[in-house]
This record gives C-alpha cells, sequence and structure tokens, in this order.
C-alpha cells in the first residue's frame, strides 16, 4: 500500500511539472503571437476621430504617448471660449493627409484600441501633435511638450484642462473613440432608466 502511495505522489508531481510545462508554453506562444501583433503595420485611408484617435476599416487606434483634447472639449483662449477639442481634430485630419500614412501598433489600450505609432514619410505625427502644441505628453515626448508650451503653441496659447483631468469630469458620459460621445453617453443613459422603469 505503501508503494502504491508513493507511485501516485511521483505520478502526481509529474502531472503538476506536466502541467505548469504547458502553461509556461502557452505563455511563451502567446507572447510570441502579440509581439508580432505588436508589429504590424497598418496603412490605408484613415479617419480621424479626434486628435488623437483613428479608425481603419473598422479598426480603432489610439495614438500612443499623447493625449489631446476630446472631441468636445471647450478650452479659453484670450477671455473666451473656443473649441479647442475640434481644432486638435482638424490639425491631426491635416497631418494625416501629409503623405502616406503608415501606423506601427504597439499594443492594446483598455479600450482595446491599438496603441499606434504613425509616420507620413519622415514625420512623426505623434510627436507633431505634442510639439505644436495639440496635444500634451502622455508617456512619451515630454522635450517636445515643454518647448511648445515655452512658445505658447496650440493649446498653450490659452488655459485649458489637461485632457485626462477633462475626461475625469465629463468621462461618465463619453463613448470611447467617438465624436459624438457626449449625445451618445446621454442616450445610453436614457435608456439604462427606461429599462429600469420598465422592469418596475
Amino acid at each position: 500500500m505503501a508503494r502504491r502511495r508513493g507511485k501516485k505522489g511521483v505520478l502526481s508531481k509529474i502531472a503538476d511539472y506536466v502541467s505548469v510545462a504547458t502553461l509556461l508554453l502557452g505563455v511563451a506562444i502567446a507572447a510570441a503571437y502579440f509581439g508580432k501583433l505588436g508589429e504590424r503595420e497598418y496603412q490605408g485611408r484613415f479617419i480621424v476621430m479626434d486628435g488623437d484617435s483613428l479608425q481603419l476599416d473598422g479598426i480603432r487606434f489610439r495614438l500612443e504617448g499623447i493625449d489631446a483634447p476630446e472631441a468636445q472639449q471647450i478650452c479659453r483662449r484670450s477671455g473666451s471660449d473656443w473649441f479647442c477639442g475640434r481644432e486638435a481634430t482638424l490639425q491631426l485630419r491635416r497631418l494625416m493627409n501629409e503623405g502616406s500614412v503608415v501606423c506601427r501598433s504597439l499594443g492594446l489600450d483598455k479600450y482595446e484600441r491599438i496603441l499606434a505609432q504613425c509616420d507620413a514619410g519622415s514625420l512623426n505625427i505623434n510627436q507633431e501633435m505634442v510639439a505644436k502644441g495639440w496635444a500634451v505628453s502622455f508617456g512619451g515626448y515630454f522635450s517636445d511638450e515643454a518647448r511648445a508650451r515655452e512658445s505658447k503653441l496650440g493649446l498653450w496659447a490659452g488655459d485649458f484642462d489637461r485632457p485626462s483631468n477633462w475626461r475625469k469630469i465629463y468621462g461618465d458620459v463619453l463613448d470611447a473613440g467617438d465624436e459624438h460621445g457626449l449625445i451618445n453617453g446621454l442616450t445610453n443613459k436614457v435608456r439604462m432608466v427606461w429599462r429600469w422603469l420598465m422592469a418596475l
């Protein structure tokens, strides 16, 4: 009986080692797959959603290392309100038309958008948005932001909330990557209330 238990113990340990090895192999395969995904390049006619978001053939992209005002965001300049989010969107659209654009995927964000660095020829579009003052650094391009702020370019010509702070206030009504997120967010809230009333 003691021998049988010993065999079972050995078999159990072998099974554990095989399970761990299988798990590690699966992780290695997944890492290799997502590593290749991270190296993928996209070309085509991108649709500009806002100052840091794009779409191509139904795939959503977010420009890595920068944060631009939301499409609905309003800033202040010369004592008046102005639609800085719309202006940032127009500036990105202009840059995307500079030439043949290639976007390289670097991973995914929490909204399942592809984090990308986009280039039009030798022009780094992500960097240019920050350098011209139409986006702030968000993990990258800190020196470009400092120069744009010092030169009072783009957003820095007036007063504005950093996009991340603006989203903390208004984010509950925004639909990520949607130019009409404010309306869609409110519509979704109305639907939720309607469903709740119908369930009573």
